[in-house]
């Protein structure tokens, strides 16, 4: 069987953090979490997931980041209710 190596973008997020409880539990695999926010308390003793504090919209962290990853998850988004905060996650028309 191939080595699988997973990366979780927006980790700490409502989907990125049910996404990794669930892909820990099916089984282990090097799973790492990708965000800008503070891991949560816990998975912080999984030997299986190794947190990465960064920006995702450095490139070089990104490619730091991916660096022997064979499979990703996408799940980091800005999400506001603000709408002051319109203009960061709604496309300019």
């Amino acid at each position: 069987m191939n080595k699988q190596n997973i990366l979780v973008t927006g980790g700490s997020g409502l989907l990125g953090t049910e996404l990794i409880k669930q892909l820990l539990n099916v089984g282990p695999k090097p799973l790492q979490q990708f965000s800008n926010h503070t891991p949560l308390p816990s998975f912080e003793n999984n030997p299986n997931l190794t947190s990465i504090k960064c920006d995702i919209l450095d490139p070089s962290s990104l490619e730091e980041a991916m660096k022997g990853i064979t499979h990703l998850y996408h799940s980091a988004a800005i999400v506001s209710f603000s709408p002051k905060q319109r203009k960061n996650y709604m496309p300019s028309t």
